[in-house]
């Protein structure tokens, strides 16, 4: 049998594996995530009881620039996410995406594949202290022409080998989308 690491990332975190039901029900839920029109994700992490979370929704790329890299923002923190960010009140996730690539990059994007939906509830530090759950749904996208310079000072789009994003990447549901990315691009060729 093939066993999914991030189904047991979120079995132990979140459920300390308790009971083998458990871990049978949750772990065949995850085999059937990330899949076109999904309505429930992914969820990394654990959500407390009685804890009031600020819920971010956001919308985010993973852009291939060839078999080995992917395009990541690093920020002045030195720390990396997927482009893209927070969805606005009247966006859709495809609106915001383009909005964030252009204020993040300067690129436009095009050929945007919604393909995954993955949250994850952590403890921000930035811009305050406070519970989250960063909720993404997440576009296989192409680059495709630089129109302007980026709006945002501390961002800087790199071409990073695949390999690194699971050392590099802030969030794991962010490079829990890599993943499925990755799976979703050998299936189509």
């Amino acid at each position: 049998m093939h066993f999914n690491n991030a189904c047991f990332k979120i079995i132990s975190i979140s459920f300390h594996i308790k009971t083998p039901i458990l871990v049978i029900l949750l772990w065949h839920n995850c085999l059937n995530i990330c899949v076109p029109n999904t309505r429930i994700g992914t969820v990394f992490g654990s959500k407390n009881i009685g804890v009031n979370y600020f819920v971010r929704k956001g919308a985010y790329a993973v852009i291939f620039k060839n078999q080995n890299e992917i395009g990541l923002i690093r920020t002045h923190e030195q720390q990396y996410f997927l482009p893209g960010g927070g969805i606005e009140k009247g966006e859709t996730a495809e609106d915001a995406l383009i909005r964030e690539m252009l204020e993040e990059t300067g690129y436009s994007i095009k050929n945007n594949y919604p393909f995954c939906h993955a949250q994850r509830y952590f403890m921000s530090t930035l811009p305050v202290k406070r519970p989250m759950l960063s909720d993404g749904y997440f576009f296989i996208s192409q680059l495709d022409q630089k129109i302007q310079k980026p709006t945002e000072k501390d961002n800087y789009f790199e071409w990073i080998n695949i390999k690194e994003c699971e050392k590099l990447l802030f969030h794991v549901h962010q490079y829990y989308a890599v993943q499925q990315a990755l799976k979703e691009k050998g299936a189509n060729h």
